[in-house]
């Protein structure tokens, strides 16, 4: 799975250059993908597991230019895929409480599957 995300990666890097030989100017929209994860190092932790995939779109809106400095306006779009899962009972615990489900444990260690649309 990673190798195809380089490959994207690569594809895309490639048109950029091209098309950043072709003009002067950087291009006016860009497209990125992206994965995380919790289970690395230094982060890699046994009680909790979380994975993350996502495709970012954007595209300038506007260009100014202050002084020396080119500031960009941008409109962007993105698409997040995340696993989530707590992994150690102690932190769902309900021994102390009266008023939790009978399967609330369950249910919080259960993994869970996230999608997100966002618009920045």
């Amino acid at each position: 799975m990673r190798t195809s995300y380089l490959r994207v990666l690569l594809i895309l890097l490639t048109f950029q250059i091209v098309a950043g030989q072709e003009e002067s100017s950087s291009p006016d929209w860009g497209i990125h993908v992206g994965y995380a994860t919790q289970q690395a190092f230094p982060f890699k932790d046994k009680d909790y597991k979380l994975t993350q995939h996502h495709i970012l779109g954007q595209i300038r809106l506007q260009q100014f230019r202050l002084g020396d400095f080119k500031v960009d306006v941008l409109s962007e779009l993105g698409y997040y895929f995340s696993k989530h899962q707590l992994r150690n009972k102690w932190f769902t615990t309900t021994a102390y409480f009266d008023d939790f489900q009978d399967d609330f444990q369950e249910k919080m260690l259960a993994e869970k599957n996230i999608h997100q649309l966002a618009a920045h």
